[in-house]
């Protein structure tokens, strides 16, 4: 049964509500915790959550939490980045994420962002319990503070963007810290919740990184190489920002369909390789052309379309949220501290760097380099995962093992990790060294073979191996 199923019912009839099986998780998603105090005696804590309080009806909340009787088991304090390259899920402990969750559920929760305050008692097991007679509702007004929605509003009028309802919005899946796989108008796509402006690592605006990437997806409408702006969404009074749509690559990321051969024991043909390298670079040099950085170009927001084209699904980030690891920042910006409050910005220059190591990972088929590169280097460091040795952070790449791969792509991919950011060449430059042929055959059984590659995969740090998950959640909201 789809949700889009016609029943003859009211309008209030919502039709995921009957969906049995979703990948959806928790009502209650963590964007980010910080840790603002820490003693001996207590822990103060704020938790950033975007909360579906029905099907079709999102907030944004957060909660300062005093934890009393700190342990060993205290909730982890790691600040989660809203963006970062793979965002991982950050979860309360069991127990306290469904105690919040039932509270949620029966409080009155505002349009804006909703603060909630109140005291958690930590036993020495490991459980928490909420005490809910200390508990207070009221508007975060530091979320307030920094928020610039109304000129936004305004802005989206200027923009010309095509605008939806939140009840309109059918959410599906959670994808990472704020982007979910929705359906709107039948049409499956990418919904970006609205974030919040304190999350994240200090100096970080999320609302601020939010618009920014609105507006550039706006931008670059019609440029065929990034994944195509859809619209913004609103509340049903059209007062408050919910999120904004984009297309979704129908056979997901490239990653996840290099991740899927591999499990298979197979291998995605070097020719649909080659011409996803060419998309790819195309794209880079026709945004560059417009005065765009791509900002994180990475394997894992590099989407492929049902015909099997290659496209962006920008993300405009600062190096903060880039781990110095893996060779995946530029070498100009590795001494700049991770925390630094002004950390060095993307640039063309560090598009073209990360573009090299997409191109490695399509040459060398590989969907992550979790011990690969110690493999490579003949490394015996054990774990591989904690080895800190110079191999593990590259400037300069291996060159590639494929044997199909010819020797002028691995000099694209030389050109592209120049340790000098100005000897590397522009994107339009490198498309000089390819031989741009048509689309090749294999490209029509992509479809056959991928349709459904928007599952969860999780892979071992040490070895790369990979696993798919379906996630599936209780119908009790």
């Amino acid at each position: 049964m789809s949700p889009d199923d016609f029943f003859g019912t009211p309008l209030t009839f919502l039709g995921e509500q009957y969906t049995i099986e979703t990948r959806l998780g928790e009502p209650a998603a963590v964007v980010a915790m910080t840790e603002i105090h820490c003693s001996s005696i207590h822990r103060l804590q704020k938790y950033f959550l975007i909360f579906a309080e029905a099907p079709r009806l999102w907030r944004r909340v957060t909660v300062s939490a005093t934890i009393l009787r700190s342990s060993q088991f205290s909730v982890g304090s790691e600040v989660a980045a809203p963006d970062l390259i793979l965002s991982t899920y950050k979860t309360l402990p069991g127990d306290l994420q469904h105690q919040l969750q039932g509270l949620l559920k029966n409080l009155t929760l505002l349009e804006s962002v909703t603060n909630i305050s109140l005291t958690i008692v930590e036993h020495f097991t490991g459980n928490y319990t909420i005490d809910t007679p200390s508990v207070v509702v009221s508007k975060d007004l530091e979320e307030s503070y920094l928020n610039n929605e109304a000129e936004m509003l305004r802005d989206i009028e200027h923009m010309d963007c095509p605008q939806y309802l939140q009840s309109e919005v059918i959410v599906q899946e959670r994808m990472d810290a704020v982007t979910y796989i929705a359906l709107v108008e039948s049409r499956p796509c990418m919904e970006r919740k609205m974030p919040f402006s304190g999350a994240g690592l200090p100096g970080d605006n999320g609302l601020k990184r939010f618009w920014q990437d609105l507006k550039l997806a706006k931008s670059l409408y019609e440029c065929d190489g990034v994944v195509q702006f859809i619209g913004v969404v609103l509340d049903d009074t059209r007062t408050h920002i919910k999120s904004f749509l984009q297309e979704l690559p129908a056979l997901g990321t490239i990653r996840s369909i290099l991740a899927h051969t591999e499990l298979r024991g197979e291998r995605v043909p070097w020719s649909v390789r080659a011409t996803w390298a060419s998309q790819i670079i195309t794209a880079v040099a026709e945004i560059h052309s417009k005065g765009f950085v791509v900002g994180l170009l990475h394997i894992n927001f590099t989407g492929v379309r049902s015909d099997g084209r290659a496209i962006l699904n920008l993300r405009k980030r600062g190096y903060r949220h880039s781990i110095n690891r893996e060779g995946e920042i530029a070498p100009e910006s590795r001494t700049v501290p991770t925390h630094s409050p002004q950390p060095r910005e993307l640039d063309f220059s560090s598009d073209i760097f990360m573009l090299g190591m997409l191109l490695w990972h399509l040459a060398e088929h590989r969907n992550n380099n979790a011990g690969y590169l110690c493999l490579r280097n003949a490394c015996t460091s054990v774990p591989h995962h904690s080895c800190k040795a110079e191999h593990i952070n590259p400037v300069e790449l291996p060159p590639c093992m494929d044997k199909e791969v010819p020797e002028a792509f691995n000099l694209i991919i030389s050109l592209c990790r120049q340790a000098d950011p100005k000897k590397r060449p522009p994107a339009r430059t490198l498309l000089q060294y390819l031989n741009a042929k048509n689309p090749p055959s294999e490209m029509a059984d992509l479809a056959a073979k991928y349709a459904n590659t928007h599952n969860h995969l999780v892979y071992c740090d040490e070895c790369g191996t990979g696993v798919f998950t379906v996630l599936t959640k209780s119908t009790d909201w």
